[in-house]
């Protein structure tokens, strides 16, 4: 940009600028003139007095940017993989497939960006607390594709219970977040049980699976956690030699679970 007050000429990256902005904590973006979204551009970057770094970030970019966004989405480095994200929701906001890939590759994902693809996965569902705007709405179109095509995996649902806080699902967390993303696949509760009886997983993860599958369970919540607690003692049984894994009723804050059912006979996470 030429700023004609001081008569200089500097530069942003617009694109790592959009690709925070998925990220309300870090996002460069701010009100502009006429209250327009805008991004400051720093005085240090001066194309007149130094081309040099402005042609370092222009190389970092096209580096970062060469080959699909599929491809980015597998790369070995975090940076791509997150410019790949970011191309997703572009792009995901007029092809669907976009979305659907994302989400076929979730489990993937190196851990460092997990919570990254999720706000991405996470605006293209009913989330109730999204400040939805020009910026972040996704067609409805292409939500109802998603609820149509996405089918997660064991190891999808695993990776996703694994990014839910101390919090869990309550609203304004990283749970509430996960949950919505998980409901774009309505049969998703029929992993759960498994997932909550496979003791080579974290106490966590596992937890989770539990509070989610007696949510899910409803009015039939008592019979369901009663069923689950039946088949966690079969495997108890089968087990000959001593293992260090903890039968069902022995993860953390599971006594918490099991009182509130036998209170209120179902279980809410909102």
């Amino acid at each position: 940009m030429h700023d004609p007050v001081t008569d200089t000429l500097r530069w942003v990256d617009l694109t790592k600028a959009a690709e925070s902005a998925l990220d309300e904590y870090l996002s460069p973006v701010v009100k502009g003139p006429f209250g327009k979204a805008s991004v400051p551009v720093p005085e240090v970057n001066r194309l007149d007095v130094d081309a040099q770094s402005f042609i370092a970030a222009a190389q970092t970019a096209l580096r970062r940017r060469s080959g699909s966004h599929v491809a980015a989405l597998l790369s070995d480095e975090l940076t791509t993989v997150e410019a790949g994200i970011a191309d997703t929701f572009a792009i995901g906001r007029h092809d669907p497939d976009s979305f659907l890939l994302l989400a076929a590759l979730f489990h993937r994902l190196p851990n460092e960006v997990r919570r990254y693809a999720v706000a991405a996965l996470a605006m293209a569902t009913s989330h109730p607390d999204v400040f939805w705007s020009k910026d972040n709405w996704i067609p409805r179109s292409t939500s109802n594709v998603l609820r149509q095509r996405v089918r997660w995996t064991d190891a999808d649902v695993v990776a996703l219970l694994a990014e839910v806080d101390d919090n869990g699902f309550q609203r304004g967390t990283i749970g509430q977040s996960v949950y919505h993303v998980l409901d774009l696949d309505r049969g998703f509760e029929s992993r759960l049980p498994r997932i909550a009886l496979n003791r080579a997983l974290t106490d966590d993860v596992r937890r989770w699976a539990v509070v989610l599958f007696l949510y899910r369970s409803g009015a039939e919540a008592p019979s369901a956690l009663e069923a689950l607690l039946g088949e966690d003692r079969k495997l108890s049984s089968r087990d000959v030699l001593f293992q260090p894994w903890r039968d069902l009723h022995e993860i953390d804050h599971f006594e918490i679970i099991t009182e509130t059912i036998a209170d209120f006979g179902q279980l809410d996470i909102f």
